[in-house]
């Protein structure tokens, strides 16, 4: 039994060995792509040395080892777009990483094993656990990155819509008002101002900017660019004006904002209750009630 064991872990090493190898060997992106990635105004990514470099060569290693279909599944790509990760070979990346959360930690159990560190059923058992946490841990990790992601969005749209307003009521087109604002918010609001200047650039190739605020809603998951969609797709269907239905959004949108300040204000009593009685009534009642226990203490010794 011993010998099978150690003929497998012989075998996982190589082949490790071997796809790391090989990472290094798969060619890089085209360089058109490249080109057309700057000048869309897409963050510069690493250089041939670095560290993004090495990911993005072991995401097309992944990508050719394992069939498209179990790579490019709609839902983790729509997740990871959602979570900031809109690269193409992100859905390579997490297959990979989570075939390593559940195959690395099997390992080391299994290595436990052989040195007799743990009992075989410790050991199957614990191996079990782990690769079941390792399968889910990502999916984890993306819900809470994408939660923060929309935390950051929602901080710049009420901003962002007040901005518009003004410019569309000065007598400005959709367009170059969008233009204006999302040069406005470069600073203020970076991940808001990636989003904008996607859909700023799918409206310049001609898509229409009902079409491009799907996408930005699809990206982003949340209702505020929703509202905003169907007003933007009700003024071009119907030729209506597009000024007073953005300005009753952007205030419900100022209104929603004092409403979750008041919400996390409430939350804020609860939520120091737990440290309270973990950290604060343990040292009042030492101070109260320590003299006494000692007095109570030597009181029983004397008795002795």
């Amino acid at each position: 039994m011993p010998i099978e064991w150690t003929a497998v872990l012989i075998f996982v090493s190589i082949t490790a060995g071997v796809l790391a190898l090989a990472s290094h060997l798969v060619p890089s992106r085209d360089r058109v792509a490249e080109r057309v990635r700057r000048l869309s105004g897409a963050e510069p990514e690493a250089g041939p040395g670095s560290g993004g470099r090495f990911w993005r060569d072991a995401a097309a290693l992944v990508a050719r080892l394992f069939p498209a279909h179990a790579l490019r599944q709609d839902v983790w790509r729509l997740r990871l777009i959602r979570a900031g990760f809109a690269d193409p070979q992100a859905p390579a990346v997490l297959l990979a990483a989570r075939l390593l959360l559940v195959l690395v930690p099997v390992l080391g159990v299994a290595a436990a094993a052989l040195a007799g560190a743990l009992a075989p059923k410790t050991a199957a058992t614990a191996g079990v656990l782990l690769a079941a946490l390792g399968a889910v841990a990502p999916g984890f990790w993306l819900d809470a990155r994408k939660a923060a992601r929309q935390n950051d969005l929602r901080r710049g749209l009420p901003d962002f819509f007040d901005v518009l307003v003004l410019c569309i009521e000065g007598g400005m087109a959709l367009p170059a008002a969008w233009r204006r604002v999302t040069s406005e918010l470069r600073e203020v609001h970076p991940p808001l101002w990636r989003e904008l200047k996607l859909v700023e650039h799918e409206a310049e190739i001609g898509r229409p900017m009902s079409a491009a605020l799907d996408r930005f809603a699809e990206r982003t998951d949340l209702d505020e660019v929703a509202s905003l969609t169907s007003v933007v797709g009700q003024a071009e269907r119907l030729g209506t004006e597009l000024a007073g239905p953005l300005r009753a959004l952007s205030d419900a949108l100022r209104l929603q904002r004092v409403q979750r300040a008041e919400e996390e204000a409430h939350k804020t009593a609860t939520n120091i209750m737990f440290p309270t009685l973990l950290f604060i009534f343990p040292g009042v009642f030492a101070i109260i009630l320590g003299p006494m226990i000692v007095q109570v203490m030597a009181m029983f010794s004397r008795g002795k």
